[in-house]
């Protein structure tokens, strides 16, 4: 099934809606689920029935904006084996009832190595889920959960990345609360505020999900962006998460200013109960230096330009009017091999040309025309 779009505006009483729907073996790619402001059941973008190594479930789409779905939510799905990628929920101010999938592999052997469920995403901003939210579910990696605005959870709610690699995006406004987070290598704070509440609160309150309250960052890289405007200052206080049963040490923490051009010098301060950060100063990236070069750099080359339009332009228009009353051709050609150094080293090198037309107003006195510049 291959490019097929379904848009609801309505309430429908049908169990399910599907993008696009495969009964046998096969592939489902490229399909849409769009819902606005309607009310139905179950929600899946593409889904395979029968799954084997050559099903592909990819690139299915489903948003929902505003209404409501009284069960669960699949951007692509197939059962036991194949490769479900590239999928994509997107929920705005809508309530979910059921569970949340970006993909899903739904097997009852767990032994099965024919599964990959890679690179799919969720990404909720504002509403409500009362079920789980995983980027994933299955074998593979790198699929995303992202979060939006003030989403509100179920009191059980579990965020899961889905393998390895998961990425978990937070540009919340407020704190947003959960059960539990887990099976994230990567964790983005976006427009972070400092010396305000912290930004994700695991609460420990699903029954079925013991062991997972901790939030174990021992893998995960965490990278931090704050707001770009307002003063940051140092002994400023970054509070990113609390959890009763801890957070583990993390793999690495960087954090940085508005544009990411300022980095922010950080210690781990508080419980073990909690991520938070001191700032203790700041300083400019490697990228903000490069930019800095190149833009210094780019005086030069455009130094040259003008100089060279300037010098042999026109002289060449000069020379090719002298003595005359009509309208003349010019070209002027200069090769070059210059290196400059403005903290990094650049070499120019090649064939300046620059040519037009140009008429004499009063001979000896005034020149006057067009010209294209190359090099």
């Amino acid at each position: 099934m291959l490019g097929r779009e379904v848009v609801i505006d309505r309430k429908v009483t049908q169990e399910n809606i599907y993008g696009g729907r495969v009964e046998g073996n096969g592939t489902a790619t490229s399909n849409a689920v769009r819902i606005n402001n309607a009310s139905v059941k179950n929600v899946i973008g593409g889904v395979v029935n029968v799954g084997d190594t050559s099903t592909v479930v990819s690139s299915n789409i489903v948003r929902i904006v505003g209404g409501k779905v009284e069960g669960e939510v699949y951007g692509g799905k197939c059962f036991q084996r194949g490769k479900v990628d590239g999928n994509e929920v997107e929920i705005i101010n809508a309530y979910i009832k059921g569970d949340v999938y970006g993909g899903r592999i739904e097997s009852n052997n767990e032994g099965a190595t024919e599964r990959i469920v890679r690179e799919n995403k969720v990404s909720i901003e504002g509403g409500g889920v009362e079920g789980n939210v995983y980027g994933g579910s299955g074998p593979g990696g790198g699929n995303v959960v992202e979060l939006k605005g003030s989403p509100k959870f179920g009191k059980e709610t579990m965020i899961f990345g889905g393998g390895r690699g998961g990425i978990l995006n937070i540009e919340t406004q407020g704190q947003i609360v959960v059960s539990g987070i887990t099976d994230f290598e990567n964790y983005n704070f976006n427009k972070v505020r400092v010396n305000e509440p912290a930004k994700i609160k695991v609460v420990g309150t699903s029954k079925y999900m013991m062991g997972f309250w901790k939030v174990d960052l021992e893998k995960a890289v965490v990278v931090v962006v704050g707001k770009a405007e307002g003063e940051v200052k140092e002994g400023d206080r970054v509070n990113l998460i609390e959890a009763e049963d801890g957070v583990t040490q993390a793999k690495s923490i960087e954090m940085y200013k508005g544009s990411g051009l300022v980095k922010l010098i950080h210690e781990r301060i508080g419980t073990q109960k909690e991520l938070s950060l001191k700032i203790k100063g700041q300083e400019a990236t490697p990228q903000a230096q490069k930019i800095n070069e190149v833009g210094a750099t780019g005086l030069i080359v455009v130094g040259q330009g003008l100089g060279f339009l300037a010098e042999k332009g026109i002289e060449e228009a000069v020379g090719a009017v002298k003595g005359k009353r009509g309208v003349e051709v010019f070209v002027g050609v200069e090769g070059e091999s210059s290196k400059y150094k403005s903290g990094i080293e650049m070499s120019i090198e090649g064939v300046r040309a620059v040519g037009g037309i140009a008429k004499s107003m009063k001979e000896g006195e005034v020149v006057i025309g067009g010209y294209v510049e190359h090099g």
